[in-house]
């Protein structure tokens, strides 16, 4: 993937629409083209920009619909400095703890601020957007794990949804209904639930905001702020924010509710990965009914789509899932420390199922899996070691039973459809 702009996870010239699982829709993941700013709360290493002084580039404060904050004692100052409306918001050790530890954050240690608002808003300003944005660069830079596990965490809030039974959704269910979590299919995911609620107290107890955002819109705008802040625009370039992607990022939709009565047989509508099923071309034949089943049938995906959302594993490890000492990325810019600002997101994995595996149908990698040296009941692994004595890993990918079927065309189309026709699109 080294295109010219913004890369997409659809190819141009080609609609990208894809039927969004929440109660509003999604915004999309192609950066705007507009101009924008960094918000000056940003890390050092984010450029800063000017905004234009004109009243009318400056967005209303108090969104319509909603009870306005001059009722009572105002978090926002009456008058702006001069090219800017933003607050000002630099964190330091006075005004943002360090609530990114090395495992699981501390809630405890978020600093309080009395209420000064009549009603906390649930759509928040584009000057609030930014104090998150903000906030979520300082947790990211902190650990770049976060990012690919925020993007699994909004797919899973999502990937319940069931359009025949009509339930499920992004409806906060994995942040705010704990048995949610300990599901199969939500191994893991602790970690990321924990850090982002911490960043969603600390956003709406900070002075500047006047907030009571739902779990399900602060979990799918993580998953947005992730996939766009490791998109790289060439080869040439690193992730981090910029610019335009600060302006996408102002121009998701809020208003999603948070289901107060989550159910933890939605998680039944999750492609699963472990599937029971021996022999490699049966094993690709479940994997491929899994995803027309769970991604097409249930949650109402095209099989383009389908492929396009699974192309999300370019970035991040399958980690503990496989025990620490086997955990690996899809493929090798996908590893946490990739670059200096962590993973890269692109077309790497699509790349990597057109062009490294050697076989091109499904019978022939039966007969040869390379470059896959390690078989295991649900994935493939490629170990590359160093010579005796040590032996030391020097690389190791992994992948899934549904990766490998999205490689090949399908075995039996009235079963599941040929994926692969689409990961050549995006190759």
């Amino acid at each position: 993937r080294e295109p010219s702009s913004e890369p997409s996870l659809v190819p141009s010239g080609e609609p990208s629409s894809v039927p969004s699982l929440a109660p509003s829709s999604q915004p999309s993941l192609k950066p705007s083209t507009q101009p924008s700013s960094v918000p000056s709360h940003m890390p050092s290493e984010v450029p800063s920009l000017e905004f234009s002084d004109s009243p009318s580039t400056i967005p209303s404060l108090t969104p319509s619909g909603f009870p306005s904050v001059s009722a009572g004692p105002s978090r926002i100052p009456s008058s702006r400095p001069t090219n800017s409306f933003l607050p000002s918001f630099k964190p330091s050790e006075s005004t943002l703890p360090s609530f990114i530890p090395s495992e699981t954050p501390s809630v405890s240690e978020m600093p309080s601020y009395p209420p000064c608002c009549p009603v906390n808003r649930t759509i928040p300003t584009q000057c609030e957007v930014d104090i998150l944005i903000g906030l979520l660069e300082i947790a990211v830079s902190s650990q770049h794990k976060l990012a690919p596990q925020w993007l699994r965490l909004a797919f899973h809030d999502a990937g319940t949804f069931n359009q025949m039974e009509n339930h499920g959704g992004a409806n906060g269910c994995l942040m705010n209904y704990p048995e949610m979590q300990q599901q199969g299919e939500n191994s893991f995911l602790s970690i990321p639930i924990n850090t982002l609620e911490a960043v969603k107290k600390n956003w709406e107890s900070h002075p500047d905001t006047c907030l009571d955002v739902s779990s399900a819109d602060m979990i799918q705008f993580a998953g947005l702020f992730a996939a766009l802040r490791q998109v790289v625009v060439s080869p040439s370039t690193t992730p981090g924010l910029s610019a335009i992607k600060v302006n996408s990022l102002r121009s998701f939709e809020w208003g999603r509710d948070d289901n107060d009565s989550c159910d933890v047989q939605w998680t039944e509508n999750l492609p699963g990965f472990r599937l029971g099923i021996e022999g490699i071309k049966d094993r690709c034949m479940g994997a491929g009914k899994e995803i027309k089943d769970k991604m097409m049938r249930r949650n109402g995906f095209t099989a383009r789509e389908a492929c396009a959302l699974i192309g999300a594993h370019t970035i991040g490890l399958t980690r503990a899932t496989f025990t620490e000492f086997l955990a690996g990325p899809w493929v090798p810019n996908g590893k946490d420390d990739a670059t200096g600002k962590g993973p890269v997101f692109d077309n790497s994995y699509h790349e990597f199922l057109i062009n490294s595996i050697n076989a091109t149908t499904i019978e022939d990698f039966a007969l040869d899996i390379s470059p896959f040296n390690i078989p295991f009941p649900d994935w493939f692994q490629v170990k590359e070691t160093g010579p005796a004595p040590t032996f030391k890993v020097l690389s190791m990918l992994n992948h899934l039973d549904t990766d490998i079927a999205m490689a090949f065309p399908s075995l039996d189309e009235t079963e599941y459809p040929n994926f692969h026709t689409f990961t050549q699109m995006y190759e």
